[in-house]
């Protein structure tokens, strides 16, 4: 009950605007009268059958064909794109199906349609059947033009902000590697007193150039 009050209100909302509806729109509008005989009859405890199996048993009479695969890829994807920011964790999975749906509708129109677009073609069902309960849920959702231009303010002022506070990390780095000082290692000698520092004890006249030959250290020296 509180699910069809919830419908019925934004279909008074879908009144009071000026611009041209879209299809899903348009038949939540005409879906007005059904909206109000089920909360009616919910409220006097009646049982009422759902317009759903009303239309399949009417399409059935009437001798109406099953919807193809492309028409039940138009048909859900008349939903504008952007409400998957109300869907919040949800957002990514919907915008991803319907961008998928989208390339696939594109695909079924073309005059010729190689192998592996027909295996793209081959995931539509699979693709419709996650996507179709992520698009119930938005439209089911209260909301009006002004929350989707509230969120994307919200958005954009964040990215706005992520992009400030990366360039002041980087000139902080920038500014901290010029004012450090240069930090270098202090120059070392080794002084040979008497022959302390090297191994073949040189202490007299040699004939042997000892003191410029390396292999004369004293180890560890």
């Amino acid at each position: 009950l509180k699910a069809l009050r919830k419908k019925l209100k934004q279909i008074e909302e879908l009144k009071k605007k000026k611009a041209e509806l879209d299809p899903e729109a348009l038949r939540k509008l005409n879906s007005e009268q059904d909206v109000r005989d089920e909360i009616a009859a919910l409220e006097s405890g009646a049982v009422l059958e759902s317009s759903a199996a009303l239309e399949s048993a009417t399409a059935l009479e009437s001798g109406d064909h099953e919807p193809s695969i492309l028409e039940q890829i138009e048909s859900a994807l008349s939903i504008e794109s952007h409400v998957a920011m109300l869907l919040g964790p949800s957002e990514k999975k919907f915008r991803m199906l319907h961008k998928k749906l989208r390339e696939i509708a594109k695909l079924m129109k073309q005059d010729q349609i190689v192998k592996n677009q027909e295996a793209k073609i081959a995931e539509a069902p699979a693709l419709l059947e996650d996507f179709l309960p992520l698009r119930s849920v938005a439209m089911e959702m209260d909301y009006d033009e002004n929350d989707i231009q509230e969120l994307k303010a919200r958005r954009e002022a964040a990215a706005r902000a992520a992009q400030v506070a990366a360039a002041a990390a980087v000139a902080n780095v920038a500014v901290a590697d010029q004012v450090a000082p240069k930090v270098t290692s202090p120059p070392r000698i080794g002084i040979d007193v008497g022959g302390v520092l090297n191994k073949h004890l040189n202490d007299s006249d040699s004939a042997e150039p000892w003191d410029t030959v390396t292999d004369s250290a004293a180890p560890g020296a």
